[in-house]
């Protein structure tokens, strides 16, 4: 609408101008923070490992919303179809600090991703554990940060469903259904009551661990 009292506005000249230099002054001390800078390099490929490496700094880890809006409430969910979720990642927003990931992603890249951001449950839960797939979300894991280990060499074996949740000296590993009495569990926790906490290493990205024990919790489907 018009605010000049040329044009039947309630603002006259002077408090036209006085609000446009204190626009201008935003230029040097922004109300705002702005979203950080993209780095580029390699990016991962499962859709969890895109989600947290380029979306959750501004939607958050869990798609609480942050510099971005939410991504994982209902309305949100509701809103939208794949297709409008896939080309508004693609294509980005000209009015927003959106970019156009297709030019950074892939689109097998952006498809997992928007898998991924389907699975977001209420704000900050984070992925529903109903949703967690063995072959999708945990054998990654185990192949990056237990196989090279945990293979052919005797004690726990990270290389089959079976062998994940049975074998091992002090097997089985897992418990189905039982975090706390599983020794996977306990070993990537670090709350074992003998040997080291695995991996060797050290400790694992939370987001990780609490996949491995939703999977447990959800009964450990081999899925």
């Amino acid at each position: 609408s018009p605010f000049g009292t040329a044009f039947g506005g309630p603002l006259d000249d002077d408090e036209i101008d006085a609000i446009v230099t204190f626009l201008r002054s935003w230029e040097a001390n922004p109300p705002v923070e702005f979203p950080p800078e993209i780095i580029s390099g390699p990016v991962a490929s499962t859709g969890r490992e895109v989600y947290l490496a380029v979306c959750s700094r501004c939607h958050g880890s869990y798609g609480e919303g942050g510099l971005g809006p939410p991504l994982s409430t209902t309305e949100f969910h509701a809103s939208v179809t794949d297709g409008e979720l896939f080309e508004s990642i693609s294509v980005g927003h000209e009015a927003s600090s959106m970019v156009p990931w297709g030019e950074i992603l892939t689109s097998d890249q952006i498809h997992g991703l928007v898998d991924y951001i389907r699975r977001l449950d209420v704000v900050g839960a984070g992925p529903t554990p109903e949703g967690v797939s063995f072959s999708r979300d945990i054998v990654p894991i185990f192949e990056a940060k237990c196989a090279g280990c945990h293979g052919a060499l005797g004690g726990w074996d990270a290389s089959t469903y079976g062998s994940v949740v049975n074998s091992g000296d002090n097997g089985p590993a897992v418990i189905a259904g039982d975090v706390e009495q599983s020794l996977l569990a306990q070993k990537i926790l670090g709350t074992q009551t003998f040997g080291a906490i695995m991996p060797t290493s050290g400790m694992m990205p939370e987001d990780e661990i609490q996949i491995i024990l939703d999977w447990i919790s959800v009964g450990a489907p081999d899925n």
